[in-house]
């Protein structure tokens, strides 16, 4: 079983690397890598494993709670891009928006199927 203390250090770890590779300012190039052509999964992606690992750090925490928090973390992000010479786009807050409850329902599966409280 893996400690609580791990699992909350791996959620700021994880928090503070999707913090930096949203604002750091871009290279010759904005364009998303081509291995992924579009950025929105990257966005789900991120924000899917984010919701995860924030549920599994804070068990105890509603889930409505870290989902919230998560998505404004995204809002906050997405009005600060401008200032990091980044561009702002809304359907990135929607693509968060799909991680977050994509990874939620991941979370509360897993406990039903583990018969854990929800």
């Amino acid at each position: 079983m893996v400690r609580a203390w791990a699992l909350r250090i791996a959620f700021l770890v994880l928090f503070c690397a999707v913090s930096i590779a949203a604002l750091i300012p871009p290279g010759e190039s904005n364009a998303s890598p081509v291995w992924m052509p579009n950025d929105k999964i990257l966005h789900a992606g991120a924000y899917g494993i984010l919701s995860i690992n924030a549920l599994l750090a804070f068990p105890r925490r509603p889930v409505w709670l870290i989902g919230a928090g998560l998505i404004l973390h995204g809002a906050a992000i997405e009005r600060v891009q401008p200032v990091m010479s980044r561009v702002s786009d809304p359907t990135d807050l929607l693509a968060d928006l799909a991680g977050v409850v994509l990874g939620s329902a991941t979370i509360y599966a897993w406990r039903m199927l583990r018969g854990a409280p929800r």
